[in-house]
């Protein structure tokens, strides 16, 4: 298991990546991101074009990634970018074998209590419908459904 066992209790290390210096790392990242559609039943497959918009938005300013591993190996991340009062979660990402764990949890609130600290008012996310493990999870955490992204094939 991931973490360390402190009087029975697992705590999970976060800690945030540095895609200068981890360009490894900021590599799968993104790869993750741009894949993960597929998982859900979508019909994806990511360009060369679209992963370097992606490692362009990874590495501005206004954008983070946090991360826990694994013997040195991403097992989870939480990408999101942030403005003046508001973050957005870009995306989360879980290794199956390291799922029900609560590392996405974790992350989750690493991001909120990152935002507390950074005087930030709003946490919002967009989660594909099929993803029902994922609205699941904000339900419980105590998101609330402000708005539909509607779509219709041609």
């Amino acid at each position: 298991k991931i973490g360390e066992k402190t009087g029975g209790i697992v705590e999970y290390k976060v800690e945030l990546l540095d895609p200068i210096n981890e360009s490894k790392d900021l590599v799968i990242v993104v790869r993750k991101h741009a894949e993960a559609p597929r998982e859900w039943g979508m019909d994806y497959e990511p360009n060369e074009l679209e992963l370097a918009q992606f490692t362009t938005m990874a590495t501005a300013d206004n954008s983070k990634i946090m991360v826990i591993r694994q013997d040195g190996e991403i097992a989870a991340f939480i990408w999101f970018t942030f403005g003046k009062t508001r973050i957005d979660l870009v995306s989360l990402w879980t290794e199956p074998e390291h799922r029900r764990h609560g590392l996405a949890q974790k992350l989750k609130q690493a991001v909120e209590e990152w935002g507390r600290k950074e005087g930030k008012k709003i946490l919002t996310t967009t989660v594909f419908a099929t993803n029902k493990k994922m609205v699941n999870l904000n339900e419980k955490l105590g998101y609330k459904i402000v708005s539909y992204n509607m779509e219709k094939e041609l």
